[in-house]
C-alpha cells in the first residue's frame, strides 16, 4: 500500500518541538495553515571533518555549518520540497536541460558516476579541458531576490502565494 504522504517521516532528533505525526502532515496540505504557521529558529552547529591533503602531506579540518529545522517546520518544508522538485524536473525537461542538471536530483547515479561520465566524454573528445572546483560558501552568497524570482517563474506566478512566501522566508533572508 502506498503511503498517503510519501515525503512524510517523523524526525528522531531533538529540537524545540516534538516529532509530528500524520495528523500534522495532513494539515500541511492547507495553504492557509502553512501561511499562518509560526516558524521556529534553525538549530545550527559546526561539523568538523578531518581530511588528509596528500599535496600538503598533512591532515586539515573542514568546517561545515549544519542547520536543521524543527519537526513541524521540516514537515512543511519536505512537502514543499517535493512539490518544487516535481516542478523543477518538468522545467528541466521542457527547457531541454534534464541531462545537464544533476545536482540535488534523484537520477539513480552517484557523483562518481557523473564524474566518470564526464571523464569518458573528455577522453573521447580530446583535446578537452575539464574544470573542477568547489565554491566555498556558494549558498551563502546567493542573491535571495533572484532565487525568489526564479521560484515565481517555476511556479508560473507573478507573485508568490502566502504559503509559498512563508516557506521561502523560512529558508532565506528575503
Amino acid at each position: 500500500m502506498k503511503a498517503k504522504h510519501p515525503w512524510f517521516r517523523s524526525g528522531g532528533y531533538k529540537h524545540f518541538d516534538v516529532p509530528v505525526g500524520k495528523a500534522f502532515a495532513d494539515k500541511t496540505a492547507d495553504a492557509k495553515f502553512v501561511a499562518a504557521h509560526s516558524w521556529l529558529p534553525l538549530i545550527k552547529y559546526i561539523k568538523r571533518v578531518k581530511r588528509y591533503k596528500p599535496k600538503h602531506g598533512k591532515t586539515v579540518f573542514k568546517e561545515r555549518p549544519i542547520m536543521y529545522a524543527s519537526h513541524r517546520d521540516a514537515c512543511i518544508l519536505r512537502r514543499y520540497a517535493l512539490r518544487l522538485t516535481k516542478l523543477l524536473d518538468e522545467h528541466y525537461v521542457a527547457s531541454n536541460l534534464s541531462a545537464a542538471v544533476i545536482a540535488y536530483r534523484k537520477l539513480g547515479k552517484a557523483n562518481y558516476d557523473f564524474s566518470a561520465d564526464a571523464f569518458r566524454f573528455a577522453r573521447k573528445n580530446m583535446p578537452c579541458v575539464v574544470l573542477c572546483f568547489d565554491i566555498t560558501g556558494f549558498f551563502d552568497s546567493l542573491d535571495h531576490r533572484i532565487l525568489k524570482d526564479r521560484l515565481k517563474r517555476v511556479l508560473g506566478v507573478q507573485e508568490l502565494s502566502p504559503d509559498w512566501y512563508a516557506v521561502i522566508r523560512a529558508v532565506t533572508p528575503v
